[in-house]
């Protein structure tokens, strides 16, 4: 399944492209590669929160711009739900793996 082939956590059946496609294993890759690129620049100013759920609305606003910007499909979403259910899913892993338990 793509979210196998990507690393992710549960189904993303819920990710689609403006014409009702899904999205490709290679995708769904990339878009994870983003988010991971997103948080580590949050890590980089000690800006990231335990879960996901704790992170700051200008924090949460800008992850959203950048990863729209770069993933359009996302800009078919209302008030962001696809980005925040994708984040929500794969952030404690990412943290635990790049950032350590504190």
């Amino acid at each position: 399944s793509p979210e196998v082939q990507a690393g992710v956590p549960g189904r993303v059946d819920y990710l689609e492209h403006e014409d009702g496609s899904g999205v490709s294993p290679g995708t769904l890759a990339v878009i994870c590669q983003t988010m991971h690129n997103r948080w580590t620049t949050l890590a980089m100013y000690d800006l990231t929160p335990q879960s996901w759920g704790q992170i700051d609305s200008m924090g949460h606003q800008k992850f959203h711009v950048l990863v729209e910007n770069t993933h359009p499909l996302f800009q078919f979403a209302d008030n962001g739900c696809k980005i925040n259910h994708l984040a929500t899913s794969m952030y404690l892993l990412w943290v635990k793996t790049y950032i350590g338990t504190t």
